[in-house]
């Protein structure tokens, strides 16, 4: 069975789906398991763009000692 293809977000993406995410879990009291769906997102989600910000973090950290 293949696995399925995730699409790889932008850093903006990211955070305007957390922003959603978080939209809907204060304001419209999903059931459990809707929640439970919404938090692994939004854990996969801010673990990314961590790892988003480490990486450009990097490249200005390589740049500037270029200069």
């Amino acid at each position: 069975m293949a696995a399925k293809k995730e699409k790889v977000l932008s850093f903006e993406e990211s955070l305007n789906r957390l922003e959603e995410i978080a939209n809907v879990l204060e304001n419209e009291s999903p059931n459990l398991s809707a929640a439970l769906e919404m938090y692994e997102e939004s854990a996969k989600l801010l673990k990314d763009c961590s790892e988003m910000l480490d990486e450009a973090q990097k490249k200005i950290t390589v740049l500037s000692k270029a200069e």
